[in-house]
């Protein structure tokens, strides 16, 4: 993924994760928990805080795990987007009619509701010159 690349790459702290979409009480939270790591490591890498001496294994393991970290954070502000996309591709069906100039086409497509109660069904017409049967006598006509 380019987008968690750049944020993994980057070296400025306020480009290390992408603002959230939708604010929530949890959000919020977790947002207020990011800015303050980022802050501790700006202080660490402005040399305001203590580091201690480490070797250069666990320097590389430290800064692994904060990779690590960054990426949680980035899959976790993606999979809502993630699953309501992959939600909307489940459930939508798309039909591409070839119709030839001068002549009227017709297809049926069936509906079924898996479901004991009544859902609503959104159907979309994105051309003037195009329309849904709802006459039945007019179905019936264009069925024979």
């Amino acid at each position: 993924d380019s987008a968690l690349a750049d944020v993994l790459c980057s070296r400025r702290p306020e480009a290390r994760l992408p603002p959230r979409a939708v604010p929530s009480e949890a959000a919020a939270a977790r947002q207020r928990k990011l800015r303050r790591m980022m802050l501790v490591r700006q202080q660490e890498d402005a040399g305001g805080g203590r580091k201690p001496q480490v070797s250069g294994w666990q320097e590389q393991r430290t800064r692994h795990l904060r990779d690590l970290q960054i990426i949680d954070a980035y899959r976790e502000h993606v999979k809502g987007e993630s699953i309501s996309r992959m939600l909307s591709q489940a459930i939508t069906s798309t039909h591409t009619v070839h119709a030839v100039l001068g002549t009227a086409e017709f297809f049926e497509f069936a509906l079924k509701n898996p479901y004991s109660i009544r859902h609503t069904v959104t159907i979309e017409v994105d051309h003037p010159e195009l329309s849904i049967v709802l006459d039945p006598r007019e179905w019936r006509h264009f069925k024979t």
